[in-house]
């Protein structure tokens, strides 16, 4: 059994032919019914059936399909190993992160240890919070800054920071007279803000429904980016993180502090094994910096 019989079985699944897996692999049909012959020679059971002129998976199969899928994706994250080994170096750091973070928090704190530290690289990837934990928990990633989801277990070592959440609108916007804002203060006001249930919205809804007013925003988003372009556009007022507005909205946007405080966290966490413990200690200095957990 290998990796191409297992590839020819999914993607023969996947297109009902073992024509479109042909041309998916990039060999004849022939060569996809010989690797499955093969695989059903090894694995003792039919995995396909012909029924009316056409194929389809036997129950074995099917059950088998999940095996195989398992097994391709370890030869996938096999790859992926090898080819961050293949540009190891004592002095090139990769780093993961949550989408929103990579366009403006991670690069902020990697200028500032490019500054301290001329010698290091980087490489930084943005990856679902999912993503980011399995990359590190396979030593892809030295570290990975994500939204703690505390259903799912980190390997390694981590921390966390707690990010605040501001309001944020167009620097001509009345209320960007104020230092605080508070919820009476957006009464009538037309809402931006992350996803419904998103750790931070249901603090802001419990926020406004305990001051008697109802929280009902116009657009939620996953990315504070969405989120402070539409606050630009349309002039709602947007609830994100400080360092967004700033990149997205180029002077456009100012942050106010919102009371009561509403913050969503987040966890640095580091592989393992690591030969980088003191430049990741002093990247974490500047990551909480950056988003101000200092």
């Amino acid at each position: 059994m290998n990796e191409r019989q297992l590839r020819a079985l999914k993607l023969t699944v996947e297109y009902g032919t073992t024509v479109r897996a042909a041309q998916v692999l990039g060999v004849t049909q022939p060569a996809v019914s010989q690797l499955i012959n093969g695989l059903e020679k090894d694995l003792g059971f039919a995995v396909f059936e012909r029924r009316q002129g056409k194929i389809q998976v036997t129950p074995q199969g099917r059950a088998f399909l999940t095996q195989a899928q398992n097994v391709l994706d370890s030869f996938a994250e096999a790859r992926r190993a090898a080819e961050a080994l293949r540009g190891y170096s004592n002095t090139h750091l990769q780093i993961g992160c949550t989408v929103g973070f990579a366009m403006s928090a991670l690069p902020r704190a990697l200028s500032g240890m490019r500054a301290r530290f001329p010698e290091l690289t980087f490489s930084l990837q943005a990856q679902s919070s999912v993503h980011v934990q399995e990359m590190l928990d396979s030593h892809i990633f030295d570290m990975g800054v994500f939204e703690v989801d505390p259903s799912l277990p980190v390997g390694g070592e981590q921390s966390f920071v707690e990010v605040p959440v501001f309001c944020t609108m167009r620097h001509d916007d009345a209320l960007a007279q104020k230092e605080v804002i508070e919820v009476a203060d957006l009464a009538g006001r037309e809402l931006a803000a992350l996803y419904q249930k998103h750790p931070s919205s249901q603090q802001l809804m419990r926020a406004f429904e305990g001051a008697g007013h109802v929280w009902e925003p116009v657009l939620e988003s996953n990315l504070f980016a969405s989120l402070c372009q539409f606050s630009i556009d349309s002039g709602v007022v947007a609830f994100s993180d400080r360092n967004t507005p700033e990149v997205v909205g180029q002077g456009q946007l100012v942050c106010r502090r919102f009371v009561p405080d509403v913050s969503l966290k987040l966890s640095i966490a580091r592989a393992r094994v690591s030969d980088h413990a003191a430049h990741l200690d002093a990247l974490e200095a500047e990551i909480r910096a950056v988003l101000g957990g200092l």
